[in-house]
């Protein structure tokens, strides 16, 4: 069934690179050592980057969709490009995303984990170790997928959006700084949901909300209006099933741009911003791999310019599209990682050595795949 499926992207990838990729005379391609493996185990689904441990190195949180215990595995880096063996903490069934945050005001790292089949986002709470506990359950919608975490309102305390995808909604869940979070308030959007991002697109010091939907040709913008509400969905047209999103700055005019991997027409979609919440045309590159997912935002070749890669995981590898700092990209290099990479992409120092590094969370391989960048990459950027 899989071979099947490939063949049919691998087709799709075909038809991609028709495309026109507008950008030539490009930097010199990223180098990367022979891909390190660490097992999870049960079927990880996503990834979340912070210091849970508190001694300044990043660590990676897993969550781990098909574990009988529903649980999140914690690996913490060890500084030198590796982690330690997965430490787990059970957050309740069939944890479909995971995100990090500060819930009850004690400056120690908390988790959040969409539970798909029970229609709830729980919390547990960090020892400062790298253990959570004390599991809290909040009713969130209809299947929910993915959890984004962020201060929606201003006040300090950290808040919960998940994305519905059977509810085709999404729902906002204010947190009070004691570990609890308020009743959900939905909003529906355009089409299934698959991908939340939060960003200030307007520059009214208000966060928005972007929303990638399975299904569709288009993304949906819900610009905020403070204390945690949000404008009715605009849309924004991209190309088939958009199901990764990033917003950064990509030609240095201050104003963030939008990144979008299509997970269907295996391409990427660059939307430069303007800072009113406008954006231009969508310029299109393949990314000459099968169902993009992921997306992070680095400087991978040293050059001081931004480039994309995003996590394939109908072909087992990441794509590289160097960019040129105008908002130009290539089209994608492709490095092999493990087994269907859809548990998520980073890109952040895993070794000290001042190169952004990538890791992918593989689902069916149940590992973690690292990708130790052997030249002079720059700072990473926010991406999902």
């Amino acid at each position: 069934m899989k071979t099947t499926t490939r063949r049919a992207r691998l087709a799709a990838v075909l038809g991609a690179a028709a495309l026109t990729a507008v950008g030539c005379a490009l930097p010199e391609e990223a180098a990367f050592q022979s891909p390190d493996t660490l097992e999870i185990g049960d079927g990880p689904a996503s990834l979340a980057v912070g210091d849970v441990n508190g001694d300044g190195i990043p660590d990676v949180v897993t969550g781990d969709f098909l574990s009988k215990a529903g649980t999140v595995s914690v690996l913490l880096g060890d500084g030198k490009g590796s982690f330690a063996d997965p430490l787990k903490s059970e957050v309740g069934p069939v944890p479909s995303d995971v995100g990090l945050g500060d819930f009850n005001g004690d400056g120690v790292p908390d988790v959040a984990v969409t539970n798909f089949m029970l229609g709830a986002v729980s919390l547990a709470f960090g020892d400062g170790k790298g253990s959570f506990t004390g599991r809290v359950q909040f009713d969130a919608g209809k299947d929910p997928n993915r959890v984004l975490v962020a201060d929606l309102d201003g006040d300090g305390n950290d808040d919960v959006v998940t994305s519905n995808y059977v509810g085709g909604d999404i729902s906002v869940l204010m947190g009070d700084g004691e570990g609890g979070l308020s009743e959900a308030v939905k909003t529906t959007v355009a089409a299934t949901p698959i991908r939340l991002l939060a960003a200030d697109l307007n520059e009214d010091d208000v966060l928005d909300l972007v929303v990638g939907h399975f299904g569709s040709h288009d993304v949906s913008i819900l610009y905020g209006t403070g204390r945690g509400a949000f404008r009715a969905p605009e849309v924004l047209t991209t190309a088939d099933d958009p199901a990764g999103l990033a917003a950064v700055d990509l030609d240095d005019d201050d104003h963030l741009d939008l990144v979008v991997a299509n997970y269907g027409s295996n391409d990427v979609s660059v939307f430069l911003g303007d800072g009113e919440g406008g954006f231009g045309d969508a310029r299109r590159y393949p990314v000459n791999g099968g169902a993009p997912a992921g997306v992070a935002v680095v400087d991978l070749n040293g050059d001081d310019y931004l480039d994309i890669a995003v996590a394939n995981s109908a072909t087992d590898d990441v794509s590289v599209l160097r960019g040129d700092g105008s908002g130009r990209f290539s089209e994608g290099t492709t490095y092999k990682v493990g087994d269907d990479p859809r548990g998520g992409l980073a890109g952040f120092d895993v070794d000290n050595d001042g190169n952004t590094d990538l890791v992918t969370v593989n689902h069916n391989s149940a590992d973690m795949t690292i990708l130790l960048n052997q030249g002079a990459g720059g700072s990473a950027r926010a991406g999902r």
